[in-house]
């Protein structure tokens, strides 16, 4: 019950300033609920990481053994996290999207910094509130997401700006997202729960440079560092041709779930065409993140059943 009444306290607060927000500042709370819209197709793969955290801890378990608090708790903490630190990333980025993504009304200047930094900051504090109130695993997966992402967003340190750190961060957040759902069972999730996070971190290293093809052009002018960059458009499009499905097929067969191969192999292959195929752009990076989103829901589930 204790959990229960301080996540509804949470609500209650997260409601009473959301709702001052729209009435203080109508139509620019508004641009922020349109922002929110465009994050969500990540915000579905970063979730999606989040349930595979939930189902392979509760596996030893079974689902009536999760309390249905903690499972709000997770789920809500990930999604938060994620929308507060994309409104950062915007600020920090405002600049080089001057030529890539103009249409942003943090780059119009429609949403000021201060505000668009004052709601990322607010999400982020609620995102880590609602972690803490499933256990203290909760609370330092749901920080440690938080601060990995202002490392990778935020000057000096900015890992974004390296090709290789930035893919390293993303490994960590997908790392940190598993963990996060796993604390549903309590403060020591289960080896599988462990093992699962560092394989998925390193599928993400593998194929997230997907993300950066539709601003390959851009990002070449404007000197930004990334794999995309370094080796090439149609050069990389190549190799995450042959990673995206490879590291589908390959991560069942190390945890020993080979009846659900041939549906990753034609998963995977389904993003490979998308992949040569389309141009690249906006369509090909939420398509290809739609696909990812079911890879990792697809293979929790197999997994728990096998």
């Amino acid at each position: 019950m204790e959990q229960i009444s301080n996540q509804a306290i949470l609500s209650g607060a997260f409601v009473v300033i959301a709702g001052f927000y729209l009435i203080w500042s109508t139509e620019t709370a508004l641009l922020t609920i349109r922002r929110i819209s465009k994050m969500l197709p990540i915000t579905l793969a970063w979730v999606a990481l989040t349930g595979v955290g939930i189902v392979v801890a509760m596996k030893p378990i079974g689902l009536e053994g999760v309390e249905g608090s903690k499972l709000a708790g997770v789920t809500v903490a990930m999604i938060l996290a994620h929308w507060g630190q994309w409104f950062i990333n915007d600020i920090t980025d405002k600049e080089i999207d001057q030529g890539a993504n103009a249409d942003r009304a943090t780059t119009q200047g429609l949403i000021s910094e201060r505000e668009a930094i004052a709601v990322g900051v607010v999400l982020m504090a609620f995102a880590v509130a609602y972690g803490a109130t499933v256990n203290s695993l909760g609370f330092l997966s749901a920080l440690a997401w938080v601060l990995a992402a202002m490392i990778y967003t935020v000057p000096p340190l900015r890992l974004k700006n390296g090709a290789i750190s930035s893919l390293f961060c993303f490994g960590i957040g997908g790392f940190l997202s598993v963990i996060l759902g796993s604390a549903v069972v309590g403060t020591s999730p289960p080896a599988d729960a462990w093992q699962i996070a560092t394989v998925l971190a390193l599928v993400i290293i593998l194929t997230i440079s997907y993300q950066d093809l539709k601003d390959a052009e851009h990002d070449a002018k404007a000197g930004i560092d990334n794999l995309v960059v370094r080796y090439g458009k149609d050069r990389l499009t190549k190799i995450l041709v042959v990673a995206l499905p490879s590291t589908f097929v390959l991560t069942p067969m190390l945890f020993d779930v080979y009846y659900v191969v041939p549906f990753f192999a034609l998963l995977g292959g389904f993003g490979s065409y998308i992949l040569w195929s389309w141009d690249g752009g906006e369509t090909t990076d939420r398509a290809i993140t739609i696909i990812n989103a079911v890879f990792f829901v697809s293979f929790a589930t197999a997994f728990y059943f096998s």
